[in-house]
């Protein structure tokens, strides 16, 4: 079941997201500041454990279909040196969109030459 929620009154300074609840797990989407630039990022969270690859793909799914986030885009999921380590939640995730046209366009040519792959 997916329940669109209001934004939580702590989390209203970050911008223009919109916030769903999907099953056990919280979705929150949209454009956010990050240095400098508006882009477009995501993340979801499970309250017992991380989430899995399937809750993680039906939230993107989900915000790209609200128009959260922009279905065109490739979203990546860093991992920053611990010093700028953000999550305060211990079970979240999140995908910030690329703007790497080299790295997005390897992925596409892997993608076109081993299509078993993507599966």
């Amino acid at each position: 079941m997916i329940t669109e929620m209001e934004v939580p009154e702590r989390m209203r300074m970050y911008g223009n997201t919109r916030w769903w609840r999907i099953g056990p797990c919280t979705l929150a989407a949209g454009l956010e500041l990050l240095g400098g630039e508006q882009r477009y990022h995501m993340s979801i969270a499970h309250p017992r454990r991380l989430p899995t690859w399937d809750e993680i793909k039906e939230a993107k799914q989900v915000a790209e279909r609200e128009g959260a986030i922009d279905a065109a885009r490739t979203y990546v999921m860093p991992f920053p040196p611990r010093s700028a380590w953000l999550s305060i939640h211990p079970f979240c995730f999140h995908l910030w969109e690329l703007r790497s046209d080299e790295i997005a366009c390897d992925w596409a040519t892997e993608a076109a030459i081993a299509p078993w792959r993507t599966r």
